[in-house]
């Protein structure tokens, strides 16, 4: 089953520009940056097309609607802890893939076209695990606003912050079983390990490959590595978006005095819109 593209009522029009362009529009950068969703998601959608998305297109969330209405978000570290810990051990992963998107979804208040670059720097700050954030209007999805473009359009004005003061700790757990509940509890894209780290989107990319085994047969310790990039604290966003690609990485990792960090995405497209 192949995600459906959307249908009705247009927020840009063909040239790219919103629909009525209003003064406050004008004014405004993220209206400016928003473009039509390429897909949205059933909630009845199988996983499998879910997981082909995330990973293809490099994305940390999906949008879920019902025809255009919105619904919601699923993130890949909730899809990916959702199979990693599927309760029948002995199910194939083939029909894991077969459940519906609809256990996954979840609520996160969308733009809308009233909002100032304010209101939705705060919204992105708040919900900044996610890199394609759902615009809607009268109940519909029209447009997204993706956080990654953003990052790469607007880097080289970047505010001179530093990291430490927009980094939030890494959940540290004991077990890839407990860092793996952590990610399916918080939607967190990485968890420490002990010493390790374990990434949300590499333990993804271990069951895809795996697909044809059962998932009780897919261990997941040597997914969780010592070989990770830490920045130190004291760089300023300017600095460290001279340092990545934000089409590349799903977060910063940041060492502040000896704890591990990590910068989301949202949060950063959150200070480019100031």
């Amino acid at each position: 089953m192949r995600p459906r593209v959307p249908e009705g009522p247009r927020f840009l029009r063909s040239d790219g520009t919103p629909d009525k362009m209003t003064r406050v529009h004008k004014e405004q950068k993220w209206i400016n940056e928003t473009k039509e969703p390429e897909v949205l998601h059933s909630p009845n959608a199988p996983l499998r097309s879910v997981v082909i998305e995330l990973l293809q297109s490099n994305l940390l969330n999906v949008i879920v609607a019902e025809g255009d209405k919105y619904l919601g978000v699923g993130t890949l570290p909730k899809v990916t802890a959702l199979i990693a810990l599927w309760r029948d051990r002995n199910t194939p992963i083939y029909k894991i893939f077969l459940e519906p998107l609809k256990r996954l979804e979840e609520r996160v208040p969308p733009i809308t076209d009233e909002m100032n670059d304010k209101d939705v720097s705060k919204l992105l700050d708040e919900n900044a695990l996610i890199d394609e954030y759902p615009v809607v209007s009268n109940e519909k999805v029209v447009a997204i606003l993706p956080v990654r473009e953003i990052i790469g359009k607007y880097s080289p004005s970047a505010p001179s912050v530093q990291l430490s003061s927009i980094a939030q700790e890494v959940p540290k757990v004991g077990s890839v079983g407990e860092a793996l509940l952590v990610m399916e509890e918080k939607g967190v894209p990485v968890v420490l390990v002990e010493d390790k780290v374990l990434d949300a989107r590499s333990v993804l990319k271990k069951i895809w490959d795996e697909r044809r085994k059962s998932i009780g047969e897919v261990s997941f310790d040597d997914v969780a590595t010592e070989n990770f990039n830490l920045f130190k604290a004291s760089l300023t966003l300017k600095e460290i978006l001279e340092e990545i690609d934000p089409h590349k990485v799903d977060y910063i990792l940041v060492d502040d005095d000896g704890k591990v960090k990590y910068v989301p995405l949202g949060r950063v497209a959150s200070k480019l819109l100031h």
